[in-house]
């Protein structure tokens, strides 16, 4: 059996075979860019996509660049750009989730070709239509696909400007954990380095939880389960700058957030925290 008919019989393994350094990496870059090269829904494209997120997924980061360079051409990424315009991602969702995260892993690629201000403008576009899209789960699954993957690749003076587009998302609950997801999303990924060396992006992050905290305290009679997902969600991220911080010896990036976050983060962790007690308690009356 050929590399290409193992790669079409299972991405996922013949990528496998590659991280252990079993096939060609030349050949392993050809045969993904021959599958990309195929018209998008097509069965040999769709495996393109498979082989690309498997590639990525397993490959040590050298590897994964040398496929990239051997498989990927000029002419690949403008048919590419075209893919993953976000009426397509967005479209292809609904009928054919692999796919779509496909395409999103696609989006990630984008840095690697110089393509960080297209990045941005088609995060920015998938991020503000999802909520008018799809409903409940589907949209949270959606945009944390998103977070933790195009979005997670943007340089820091990108992500500055997309927190101020998700601060115009509606205050729906999807939304608000949307807007939670991407919070804990940053201290998670974002070297503490990255993070100590872009002190505006702290700002952002403050603003960004009084936000949410403002919303959420609002949001706790109506629906109290919806705003304990969002307390656990922000009580994620704030362990995780605390251990940025510990581990800088600088907490100026802590001490900015929560500046700029407010006292009404303090009330929401407070208020919420009493449901989440007695919660856990099995109910106040115990």
């Amino acid at each position: 059996m050929s590399f290409y008919d193992e790669v079409v019989s299972n991405p996922w393994l013949a990528a496998y075979k590659c991280a252990q350094r079993k096939c060609d990496l030349s050949e392993a870059g050809r045969i993904l860019g021959e599958l990309l090269s195929k018209p998008m829904g097509s069965r040999e494209y769709f495996i393109g996509l498979e082989f690309l997120k498997a590639l990525k997924s397993q490959l040590r980061i050298e590897d994964f660049l040398t496929v990239l360079r051997k498989g990927i051409s000029r002419e690949l990424i403008e048919k590419l750009l075209r893919d993953t315009e976000p009426s397509k991602i967005l479209e292809l969702y609904r009928e054919n989730y692999l796919g779509a995260m496909g395409l999103l892993t696609v989006l990630e690629l984008y840095p690697l070709a110089g393509l960080t201000n297209e990045l941005l403008d088609r995060i920015v576009k998938l991020i503000m239509e999802a909520p008018k899209k799809f409903k409940g789960k589907d949209m949270i699954d959606f945009c944390r696909a998103l977070i933790y993957g195009p979005i997670a690749t943007l340089p820091m003076d990108k992500l500055v400007v997309l927190i101020d587009k998700v601060l115009e998302l509606p205050s729906t609950p999807e939304c608000l954990i949307v807007k939670a997801d991407l919070a804990t999303m940053i201290p998670d990924v974002y070297p503490p380095k990255i993070l100590q060396e872009n002190p505006l992006i702290a700002e952002k992050i403050g603003i960004l939880l009084r936000d949410i905290a403002e919303n959420t305290l609002l949001l706790l009679e109506e629906d109290p389960d919806r705003a304990l997902d969002i307390y656990s969600e922000l009580s994620l991220f704030q362990t995780r700058m605390n251990n940025i911080c510990r581990s800088l010896n600088d907490w100026s990036l802590c001490k900015t957030v929560s500046e700029k976050a407010g006292e009404t983060l303090l009330r929401m962790f407070e208020a919420v925290g009493k449901l989440y007690i007695a919660t856990n308690q099995g109910g106040f009356d115990q």
